[in-house]
C-alpha cells in the first residue's frame, strides 16, 4: 500500500496541546473540506511512497505527526503499524478536521488526536470518541459555537498568513478568551502557531 505523501520533514510542533516539542511531520495529500484559508499547499508535487519509504525517513526518538489535507481520508493502519515496528518508543499523533474516518475507529495505535473543526463538515462519531484536543479556527468559530464535550484540551488558534501570525486574529483571539466562560473540568488557551512567529517551517 502506498500513501500520496506532500512532504515529510522535522521541525517544532507550532500548535496545540505539544507545541513547542521537536517532532517528525507527514502531510499527506488530499482533504473533503476546500478552506479557502488553509496554509497546506495542496497543488505541490505529490510523492507516493510505502509505509516503509516514509519510515525511512523519519528521526528515532521523536513524535511523529500524521497531518494532510486531511489524513483519516486514508487507511493509515499499515503505516502506523510500520512506524511502531520501525521505531523505538515511537508516539504517533494525527491532526484531523474530524469530519472524516475510513476506519471504522481512529487506530488504536494513536496516542493523541487533535481535531480542528470545520464549519458544514460534522465530526464523526468515530473521531468524537477519541479527540483529545480541539483546535476552534479565529475568526471562523464564535464562543457560543464551540462544542465543548468533544474534547478536554480546547484552543482558540487565529487564522493566520502563510509563513507569518495575523495580528488581527489574535487580537480577536484573546478577546474571546477574555470573555470565554470555560466549564471547570475543560481548559481553553490560545494556540499561535509558534513555528511562524519564530520563523521555522
Amino acid at each position: 500500500m502506498k500513501y500520496p505523501v506532500l512532504e515529510i520533514f522535522q521541525s517544532i510542533q507550532g500548535e496545540g496541546s505539544h507545541v513547542g516539542r521537536y517532532c517528525n511531520f507527514i502531510r499527506l495529500a488530499g482533504c473533503p473540506n476546500n478552506c479557502t484559508f488553509c496554509d497546506t499547499d495542496l497543488s505541490a508535487p505529490i510523492i507516493d511512497l510505502s509505509a516503509e519509504q516514509i519510515a525511512e525517513q523519519m528521526k528515532p526518538g521523536i513524535p511523529v505527526v500524521i497531518t494532510g489535507g486531511e489524513p483519516l481520508m486514508h487507511n493509515i493502519i499499515p503505516l502506523c503499524e510500520c512506524l511502531l515496528n520501525s521505531l523505538t518508543n515511537c508516539q504517533i499523533h494525527v491532526e484531523t478536521s474530524g469530519s472524516v474516518c475510513v476506519c471504522p475507529e481512529v487506530p488504536p495505535y494513536v496516542e493523541w488526536l487533535s481535531v480542528s473543526p470545520k464549519k458544514g463538515h460534522p465530526i464523526v462519531p468515530a473521531i468524537r470518541r477519541h479527540a483529545d484536543d480541539a483546535k476552534w479556527l479565529v475568526p471562523e468559530w464564535s464562543l457560543e459555537e464551540i462544542d465543548w464535550g468533544l474534547a478536554t484540551y480546547h484552543f482558540l488558534q487565529p487564522v493566520n498568513f502563510d509563513r507569518a501570525i495575523n495580528r488581527v486574529f489574535v487580537v480577536k483571539a484573546v478577546d474571546m478568551l477574555s470573555r470565554a466562560v470555560v466549564p471547570k473540568d475543560k481548559i481553553l488557551a490560545l494556540s499561535l502557531q509558534i513555528h511562524k512567529v519564530i520563523g521555522v517551517r
